[in-house]
C-alpha cells in the first residue's frame, strides 16, 4: 500500500488534539504537517513504482 502510514498520522492528529497545545488557527497546518510526515516512510515505495521502473538495485 502506497500510503500505509497515512491512517496512523490521522489518528496521531486526533489524539494530539484531545488536549491542544497549539492555537486553533494552526490546526490545519498541524494536520498537513503530521500527514506529510506520516507518509515519509513510504517515499521508497513511490520511488520503486514510479521512478526506478520496479527494478531493484543490486550491489
Amino acid at each position: 500500500m502506497l500510503i500505509a502510514h497515512l491512517h496512523a498520522g490521522y489518528i496521531l492528529f486526533k489524539g494530539a488534539n484531545q488536549k491542544p497545545i497549539f492555537p486553533k488557527e494552526s490546526k490545519k497546518s498541524q494536520l498537513v504537517g503530521i500527514l506529510l510526515g506520516s507518509i515519509l516512510p513510504d517515499v521508497d515505495t513511490f520511488w520503486f513504482y514510479f521512478i526506478s521502473d520496479r527494478s531493484e538495485v543490486s550491489s
